[in-house]
């Protein structure tokens, strides 16, 4: 004898009960991981009268929307972190920012001259091809964001 599987309707009587439980908001102390097991299981919990049901039916139907609502929370977070990406950049834009800003502090701490171009403080490099390859000059710190090419050559003492 088959089991013939009928998938629910959205306006099901069962659809409905359980698109209307929505997660409790989580709430973690020091043992993370702890705290968010015994969230999920509590949050499990809710949901047991479909998905532990012995009428396979309905337990496939109750997976399956659920496996959808995880689908939403997916694509909502993917979207947002595209949005925080589009804004502030990437892990390695933002790590090149903050090593400039530490450059500039730097810079600023040794006296470094301002650019003659946009008054930044300068920062130290080193030339890295050319005839002056290996020689330390001063850059513009806003080179990276400005593009400003303000630059000094270092008077050896």
């Amino acid at each position: 004898m088959a089991n013939k599987q009928v998938a629910w309707r959205i306006s099901d009587a069962e659809s409905l009960a359980v698109r209307a439980i929505k997660p409790d908001r989580a709430h973690y102390g020091d043992d993370l991981m702890h705290d968010m097991m015994l969230h999920v299981l509590k949050q499990k919990e809710r949901f047991d009268p479909w998905i532990e049901s012995s009428d396979l039916n309905m337990a496939a139907n109750a997976l399956l929307i659920l496996c959808s609502r995880i689908n939403s929370m997916i694509t909502r977070y993917l979207e947002s972190a595209l949005n925080s990406f589009k804004d502030k950049g990437g892990f390695a834009e933002n790590m090149t920012k903050e090593r400039i800003n530490a450059q500039r502090q730097q810079s600023v701490k040794e006296g470094a001259p301002q650019c003659p171009i946009c008054g930044a403080p300068m920062i130290k490099r080193f030339a890295k091809r050319g005839a002056n390859q290996g020689n330390a000059f001063w850059s513009c710190s806003n080179y990276s964001t400005t593009g400003c090419k303000g630059s000094r050559s270092i008077n050896p003492r």
